[in-house]
């Protein structure tokens, strides 16, 4: 699916908002503002059975992941009303594969949702956010290090958009332990709060699952 307001990825350095970007240092990574001021911080459980062992620090707040392994049919047809009007071909467990919550460590509420996964050339990651807003993660590119990746909402709005640093090269960002970056332009009519951070941050790895194939 090409969302109306995709980009090429030479045209990405012209867009306009908020530059920002994800700057990783092994498992972990960080949000920083053009003049390096952290936003956000992903730190991974690096493996880690606990399914709540991965975190997102944004200002005093900490969030943390939780797998869900039951999701509910309110759920999936929530996501297809919001983004296909309520028709969709695809069987329901296209939204339940991969669900993720993340919560609020000292309240225990749920802040964010993300259904579905993208992998294997298909973007299916759709985000529920606890403040009512939605997005849908679109990729376009035939390889990693010239994709760009538009998290969009259903009015099919651009609110944030990522790509790879053309100094990242791809293999040493799977293999090698060097500083690796994703350049992210957050859309003028957005708003850069907690929860868009805490999106950008775990949102981090969607244009590496595009082109696996496992």
């Amino acid at each position: 699916m090409r969302s109306t307001s995709s980009v090429d990825w030479e045209a990405f350095p012209d867009l306009p908002g908020t530059r920002l970007r994800l700057v990783a240092e092994g498992p972990d990574r960080k949000l920083l503002t053009e003049t390096g001021e952290v936003l956000a911080r992903y730190l991974s459980g690096n493996g880690s059975s606990d399914s709540k062992s991965d975190k997102v620090i944004v200002g005093t707040t900490t969030y943390v992941r939780e797998l869900q392994d039951d999701v509910s049919t309110d759920d999936v047809v929530e996501v297809v009303n919001v983004f296909y009007g309520g028709s969709f071909s695809a069987a329901p467990d296209l939204f339940t594969m991969g669900c993720v919550n993340w919560l609020d460590e000292e309240t225990g509420a749920r802040v964010l949702t993300r259904f579905g996964r993208t992998y294997r050339h298909h973007a299916n990651t759709h985000l529920r956010l606890a403040d009512g807003r939605w997005l849908r993660c679109l990729v376009e590119g035939r390889t990693p290090s010239r994709a760009v990746m538009s998290a969009v909402n259903p009015e099919d709005e651009t609110i944030v958009r990522y790509r790879y640093s053309p100094q990242t090269r791809f293999m040493r960002f799977l293999y090698g332990s060097a500083r690796r970056t994703i350049e992210v332009v957050v859309g003028p009519r957005a708003t850069v709060d907690n929860l868009l951070c805490l999106v950008m941050a775990m949102s981090k790895d969607e244009i590496v699952r595009y082109f696996l194939i496992n």
